[in-house]
């Protein structure tokens, strides 16, 4: 008996008995007496356990300008969930006290990459979720939905504004395909309320439009994840695909972000598992400038010219530098180290001191402001900024007992944790994007997007700048999303994405008592590995071939000791993925497509028994995550339980017959000692929890 657990599962059951269940159907018994007693609680049975606490504030675009009555502003997009009703928000800033001044719900985005404040003063925001653009005339105090660049539009990217305010900005046409179309710059413009379509680029690789920067009638446009860069004629619409920088040679990546200050145009090639490179482009000559190579610039934009040589400020491997076009290279290293993405970098005149500042924010909705004669600066939470609802991505029981959620695009405070026990949440500043969470021992591993990073955490000792603790990354290699991870004898295995623009997931192991990190060669060609299963030295990793590209998903086995692949299969021809695997105790392996289970035998490589329980049609996705399918052995009464694109399930394995409950469920969590099992809701934010037995004595 573990001693945590019996008054845990006791008092969960009861919890269970109270709240309002979905399925329970109450049995009445009397006593001996005569006199009333207590019903035994009849299972199945299912709760909802109300709003899983992930909030965050993310602050995605921005940009600091003076506005047409002298005043400066900083303007954020502060990313948020329509579906929760919290869409996300524009929010107006005095950059010199660092407080919000108004905000303007955004009713049907999720956030914005674009803000672009255009001469007149009137500010647009670029938004994802519906593809949309809002616009805030001067002078207004309620923000325009112009409304969706295009039917198959998901994201419109960062933007620009030419001297007529009319926005340009590049899309993502994310609700088209399979295949997903090329994207395309469009403009709109205020003097006849529409939009302009100039098109895509040529190349089906150009999926995203990713940045603009507008020069008088040229429109300098970046796409990827196939890199490209090309001049848009604003006028006639002509485009002219421009060359890449000297000795620039990858293909693996986007052409990010642009700026325009002077006579020059700073550009960032991000995105692939190549190096980041930044250039800087002759405006007047239109050539990139020899030697212009600064290295790694971290930011959305740099500063307005300070001075005659059109010296400018901007965040170079995270620290605040002031740089010099001409000479090419950083005239001035601040204190301002450590600093993320710089949103909104410009520099502001101060009312009261005269002094002329930098300004700029961070993701987290962070504010710097820096004096460039004393060297002073500091970075502080805006006041007025409110965090907003960040969906679930990932949930794991740990072993304190406490169930634990990562969010999506989180950036200050991304893990919770629920305790059964007190029904109380707790919140974590843990300021990541968490893919996946697995409990081995007494340590629990996070999952942690971009760069395919690694995290241990020890819930047993206090939460502080060393737990978690960051182990290792895979970005070199060119990952992106570590979707699985899972025990492997001593070893702990870990099955990843690419990055966008590369094809070869990955699977790697990791020795936690050594710290020796393994790659395991041939598994995740041209795939993602989304599944893993161990037994005996072996180590079974599932692959996804879908979204980009439709291929088989596969099985791979590799043998723990030597790091090398045994055999492959593919299980089910026809069906994308691979994307859940379990064993029993007798080593039968179990695995889920999305709607269809098998049954494999390892020693001879064969399904043995397969059955669709909901049909999939694989041909028309162009997006899929795999910790939406879920699969567990439950010792306790011997049968298979998940969840597999919504639906919750308990399948007999003897007769390959599913059973499910009136509920509808995405990420799944498993309490191994208690049985107790927890869903983040479908296409919601709460957290389901349900039992189908009574708790093991």
């Amino acid at each position: 008996m573990h001693p945590r657990r019996l008054p845990r599962a006791a008092l969960s059951a009861l919890a269970l008995a109270i709240l309002t269940c979905l399925l329970f159907t109450p049995v009445s018994t009397s006593a001996p007496d005569g006199g009333p007693t207590a019903a035994p609680l009849a299972f199945p049975q299912f709760a909802d356990l109300g709003r899983i606490p992930l909030t965050t504030i993310t602050a995605a675009g921005g940009q600091t300008e003076q506005m047409p009555d002298g005043s400066y502003r900083t303007w954020l997009a502060i990313s948020g969930q329509p579906a929760a009703g919290e869409p996300a928000y524009l929010a107006e800033i005095d950059p010199f006290q660092r407080t919000v001044l108004r905000t303007f719900p955004m009713p049907n985005a999720q956030g914005a990459w674009g803000v672009s404040v255009a001469e007149n003063g009137d500010v647009f925001a670029s938004t994802y979720g519906e593809g949309r653009a809002y616009w805030l005339p001067w002078g207004e105090d309620e923000i325009v939905d112009l409304g969706p660049a295009g039917p198959d539009t998901s994201f419109l990217w960062e933007g620009d504004t030419d001297e007529d305010g009319v926005l340009y900005a590049g899309t993502f046409e994310g609700f088209g395909g399979p295949p997903v179309p090329q994207g395309r710059l469009v403009s709109w413009d205020p003097r006849n309320d529409s939009f302009r379509d100039y098109g895509s680029f040529g190349n089906p690789a150009f999926t995203n439009v990713r940045s603009v920067a507008v020069d008088g009638d040229t429109i300098y446009v970046g796409v990827g994840p196939t890199t490209g860069f090309f001049a848009v004629d604003a006028v006639t619409g002509a485009k002219t695909q421009l060359p890449f920088p000297p000795g620039y040679a990858a293909t693996d990546q986007y052409t990010y972000q642009m700026d325009v200050a002077g006579d020059y145009m700073y550009v960032r090639f991000l995105g692939g598992a190549s190096p980041i490179v930044s250039w800087l482009w002759d405006l007047d000559l239109e050539q990139w400038v020899p030697g212009g190579d600064f290295g790694t610039w971290n930011g959305q934009s740099v500063s307005d010219p300070v001075n005659a040589q059109q010296q400018v400020w901007l965040v170079q491997n995270g620290t605040l530098v002031r740089y010099d076009p001409g000479s090419t290279s950083v005239v001035e290293h601040t204190t301002m180290t450590g600093l993320g993405e710089a949103k909104g970098l410009n520099t502001v005149v101060d009312p009261v001191t005269g002094k002329t500042l930098v300004v700029f924010a961070q993701p987290n909705g962070q504010m710097a402001l820096y004096d460039p004669v004393t060297g002073e600066g500091d970075l502080v939470a805006v006041q007025g900024l409110t965090g907003t609802t960040a969906s679930p991505r990932s949930i794991a029981v740990g072993p304190d007992g406490r169930v634990y959620a990562g969010g999506w695009f989180t950036f200050d405070r991304g893990l919770v944790a629920y305790d059964p026990d007190t029904a109380a949440w707790t919140n974590y500043p843990f300021p990541h994007q968490t893919e996946a969470i697995t409990t081995i021992g007494d340590t629990m591993y996070l999952g942690v997007y971009p760069d395919a990073q690694l995290f241990a955490y020890k819930p047993a000792e206090p939460f502080g700048p060393n737990n978690p603790r960051k182990l290792f990354e895979l970005g070199p290699q060119g990952q992106s999303r570590p979707w699985a991870i899972a025990p492997a004898g001593d070893q702990v295995a870990i099955g990843t994405s690419p990055v966008s623009g590369l094809t070869n997931g990955m699977l790697a192991l990791y020795d936690p008592d050594t710290e020796n990190l393994r790659i395991v060669p041939g598994v995740g060609t041209g795939q993602q590995v989304v599944s893993l299963a161990y037994r005996s030295g072996v180590l079974y990793a599932g692959t996804l071939g879908c979204c980009p590209g439709q291929t088989d998903g596969k099985l791979f086995a590799v043998d723990v000791s030597t790091a090398q692949v045994l055999w492959e299969k593919v299980p089910l021809p026809g069906q994308k993925g691979v994307n859940a695997l379990a064993f029993d105790p007798t080593g039968r392996l179990y695995g889920m497509a999305a709607g269809t289970m098998f049954e494999f035998n390892v020693t001879t490589r064969a399904v043995v028994r397969q059955r669709t329980f909901w049909p999939y049609d694989w041909s028309t996705v162009t997006n899929f995550v795999p910790r939406a399918v879920n699969l567990t052995w439950d010792p306790n009464d011997g049968h298979l339980y998940g969840s597999a694109i919504s639906h919750v399930f308990r399948v007999n394995p003897t007769t390959m017959t599913e059973t499910h409950p009136n509920i509808r469920g995405n990420m799944y969590a498993w309490d191994h000692v208690s049985g107790a099992q927890y869903w983040t809701q479908y296409r919601g934010f709460n957290l389901i929890t349900g039992r189908w037995y009574a708790p093991p004595s």
